[in-house]
C-alpha cells in the first residue's frame, strides 16, 4: 500500500561535479543544505562513459556485461537485468518516473511515467502528463518559446538576440525545460501516490560540453563573453532551485539521493579544437553495405555491428589512407562487442586542411569532407560525479571516499528493508549510516531477483540521430 508520498526520491543530475557544487556552495542553497544534512562524496564513473549505460548501471546495480546496455543505440528490451524499481514492485511498491534514460512503463507498478529526452514519441502517463512532453521536445520548444514571445512586444528584441545566438539560446532552453520538468514532477507526487520516484536532469551535461570554454578563455584562446562566463553556473543555479522547490513538497523523512552518471571536466588543449569524425551515416558516407550504428565520445567514434562486419570494418579502417600519401588516418581498436576508431594524431591536429582532401577507404576514393568536421568541444566526460544522499539514519555533513555508482542500487535497496541482490557488483556503503540506525536495521540478502524483463516498446525514435547531434555525440 503506498503512502501519500514517496520513501527515497532519486535525482539524477547528468554530468554534474561534485566539486563544481561545492566551490559554488554558497550560491547553491539546495544543495548546501542537503550536504549539511547528510553524506555526499565523489561518485566513481565506470569507462567508457556512454550516460544510458551508466544510468541502468546506477539503477541495477550491475555492470553493463550483466545488463547488456552498453551505449545510445541500444534497445530497452535488451536489457537483462531489473531495474530498482522493479525489485519494489515484487514486493507491491508503487513507483513514478520522470526522464529515467531507458527506462520503460512494463511493470504495472509505474504510477507516472514520462520518457527520456532518448525519445521524442509523445507519451507520458497518465495523459495529464502529455502537454509536459509536448513542450520539451527540443524540435518543438524553440517554436512554442518563440510563439510566445510574438504576444509580447517588449521581449521581441530578446527574441532575436535568442535566435542569433545559440549558446545564449541553448542556456535559456535547458533553464526552461528543467523548470517544465519539476513542474511536472511535482504535479505527478501530489496527485499521485507513490513509494519510489525519480526525475533526471540533464542540463548539466550539455551545456559543460560547449560552455567550459567560456569559464576559461585564457587557458582556450579564445575572447572572453562576459554575458556566457557564468553559464554553467547559470544551470546548475536553475537545478539548484529545482531541487529546492522538490525539497518543499515531500516530508522531512524522506530520503533524497543526487547522483551524475559521470563528472565533467575541462578538455586539454591538443583536442579542443580540432579534427573529427562525423558519426552520422558514417558506414554510409565510406559506402559500406554492412548494418551498424556509430555515436561518439570524446574524439572516439564506436560502432556497434555483427561481429562478420566488425572484423570487416577493423581491415578497412586500418588500411584507409590519405589519397596519394602512405599517411594512415584512424587508430582502430577492436574488443568483444564493439569497434571503436579515433583519428590518428597527425590527421586530428597537424593537417588543418584534412577535410579538403580525399581518402582511399576500403579501395574507393571518399571526399573527407564527408566524414571529417572541424568543431571545439571544451568540456568532456570525466571520473569523479556526484553523490548526495539525507534521510532517517544518514550521518549530517559526513563524507565518504569513493563510492561507486554500482553502489547506489544496493542503497536504495537497503532504504526499503528489502534484502540485497547476491550478485549485484556495487555493495551497500554502511559507513553513511549512523551504527544505532544500523543496529536497528541489520542488512540481509537474497541469492537473486528473478524478473520477467520480457515486454514490448515503441518503435524507434526518428528524432534520436538529431538529439544526439546537437549533444555533440553524432
Amino acid at each position: 500500500m503506498s503512502s501519500r508520498f514517496p520513501k527515497v526520491v532519486l535525482i539524477g543530475v547528468d554530468g554534474a561535479s561534485l566539486d563544481f557544487i561545492k566551490k559554488n556552495i554558497k550560491r547553491l542553497p539546495a544543495f548546501k543544505t542537503l550536504i549539511e544534512n547528510g553524506a555526499s562524496g565523489n561518485l566513481l564513473s565506470n569507462p567508457p562513459f556512454v550516460s544510458p549505460a551508466l544510468w541502468v548501471e546506477i539503477a541495477t546495480g550491475k555492470k553493463r556485461d550483466k545488463t547488456n546496455i552498453r551505449g545510445f543505440f541500444s534497445k530497452k528490451t535488451d536489457r537483462k537485468e531489473p531495474f530498482i524499481w522493479e525489485i519494489l514492485s515484487l514486493t507491491s511498491l508503487k513507483s513514478g518516473l520522470i526522464e529515467y534514460l531507458m527506462a520503460d512503463d512494463r511493470d504495472r507498478n509505474i504510477q507516472f511515467f514520462i520518457p527520456s529526452w532518448m525519445e521524442s514519441n509523445i507519451y507520458a502517463k497518465p495523459d495529464f502528463l502529455i502537454p509536459y512532453k509536448q513542450w520539451t521536445e527540443t524540435h518543438l520548444v524553440r517554436r512554442n518559446l518563440f510563439k510566445l514571445m510574438n504576444f509580447y512586444s517588449f521581449i521581441k528584441k530578446i527574441k532575436m538576440k535568442f535566435q542569433k545566438n545559440k549558446d545564449i539560446w541553448q542556456v535559456l532552453y535547458y533553464q526552461l525545460r528543467e523548470e517544465l520538468k519539476t513542474n511536472a514532477f511535482i504535479k505527478a507526487i501530489k496527485k499521485i501516490p507513490v513509494d519510489f520516484a525519480a526525475v533526471s536532469f540533464y542540463a548539466a551535461d550539455a551545456i559543460q560540453h560547449s560552455h567550459l570554454k567560456y569559464t576559461d578563455p585564457e587557458y582556450f584562446g579564445i575572447r572572453p563573453e562576459p554575458k556566457l562566463k557564468e553559464s554553467i553556473f547559470d544551470i546548475y543555479r536553475a537545478i539548484d532551485r529545482q531541487i529546492r522547490k522538490i525539497m518543499n513538497i515531500i516530508p522531512k523523512n524522506t530520503y533524497i539521493i543526487i547522483v551524475s552518471d559521470h563528472g565533467q571536466e575541462k578538455t586539454s588543449l591538443d583536442i579542443f579544437q580540432r579534427n573529427m569524425i562525423k558519426p552520422a551515416n558514417f558506414l554510409k558516407n565510406i559506402e559500406y553495405s554492412g548494418e551498424g550504428n556509430t555515436y561518439a565520445l570524446g574524439n572516439t567514434i564506436h560502432i556497434q555491428t555483427i561481429p562478420e562486419n566488425r572484423k570487416d570494418l577493423e581491415s578497412i579502417l586500418r588500411d584507409a589512407v590519405i589519397k596519394d600519401s602512405d599517411i594512415n588516418i584512424f587508430n582502430v581498436f577492436s574488443s568483444e562487442n564493439e569497434l571503436s576508431f579515433s583519428l590518428k594524431n597527425e590527421c586530428e591536429r597537424k593537417i588543418p586542411d584534412l577535410i579538403n582532401k580525399q581518402a582511399v577507404i576500403g579501395g574507393k576514393v571518399i571526399n573527407l569532407k564527408k566524414l571529417i568536421k572541424q568543431v571545439e568541444l571544451s568540456g568532456i566526460h570525466s571520473k569523479e560525479g556526484t553523490f548526495i544522499a539525507t534521510g532517517p539514519g544518514i550521518k549530517y555533513d559526513f563524507n565518504i571516499n569513493e563510492i561507486s555508482i554500482l553502489d547506489i542500487a544496493p542503497l536504495m535497496l537497503y532504504m526499503y528493508s528489502m534484502p540485497l541482490d547476491k550478485t549485484f557488483d556495487g555493495k551497500l556503503r554502511t559507513e553513511i549510516f549512523t551504527q544505532e540506525f544500523l543496529d536497528k536495521n541489520p542488512v540481509s540478502y537474497v541469492d537473486r531477483y528473478d524478473f520477467d524483463l520480457t515486454g514490448s516498446e515503441s518503435g524507434e525514435d526518428k528524432h534520436l540521430e538529431e538529439k544526439l547531434k546537437n549533444l555533440g555525440y553524432l
